[in-house]
Parts: structure tokens; sequence; C-alpha cells
């Protein structure tokens, strides 16, 4: 019998493999960048990723997490200000992200390293 024969199960593989591939990419750029940056440098860019995954949970729980559980609703309900709401709450957090980026950013830069990317 083939995985894909079942629809539910052909899902779940797809997820899996959906899942190994983004985890894979994430570790050989991890490595790719590692070799290519001093110790010193690639400790800093492990404090920017690791700052930027945890603004991307806080995005997840507040904003992406809800739309995909809500946003699938019954038919003959207005979603249109559930929406115009999630998309007030984007826009704030990014601009807590964006107070959060800029004085790490100003801060590196002071203590003598160079961020160009940021």
């Amino acid at each position: 019998m083939r995985i894909t024969a079942r629809p539910a199960l052909r899902g779940s593989v797809l997820s899996v493999l959906d899942q190994a591939v983004c985890s894979l990419s994430s570790f050989l750029t991890g490595v790719i960048v590692a070799r290519a940056l001093l110790p010193e440098a690639f400790g800093i860019y492990s404090l920017y990723f690791t700052g930027l995954f945890l603004l991307a949970g806080f995005q997840n729980a507040l904003i992406t997490g809800p739309a995909r559980v809500l946003g699938v609703r019954p038919s003959g309900v207005d979603a249109g200000g559930y929406f115009r709401a999630q998309v007030r709450l984007q826009l704030m957090l990014s601009a807590v992200h964006r107070a959060i980026l800029d004085p790490c950013r100003k801060l590196t830069q002071l203590l003598g390293h160079q961020t160009q990317a940021l």
C-alpha cells in the first residue's frame, strides 16, 4: 500500500518532511555561519537569532495560532472584525519588535561590532 493513498496519512508524512527540511536547513545555516565567522561574532549572531526566535514565538502565540483556529469560521459568521483586530495587533507587535531590536543593534555597535544586516 502506498503511503499517499490515505489523505490523512499523506498530510502527516508531508508535515514531517516539511519539518525535517526546515530543521536541516536551519542546522546547515548555523554550521555555515559558524565556519564563516569568528567565535565572538558567531556568539553575537546566536544571540540575535535566539532573540528573533523568541519574538517569533510571541507572534505565533498572539496572532498566527489563534488565526489558524479562529480563521476557520462557520458559514454566515462575519470574521471581518476579528481579522481587523489581528492586523492591528500585528502592527503593534511589529513596532514592539523594532523597539527591542534597534537598541540591541546600537548597543552592539557601541561595543565595537558592526551589524550590517540589522
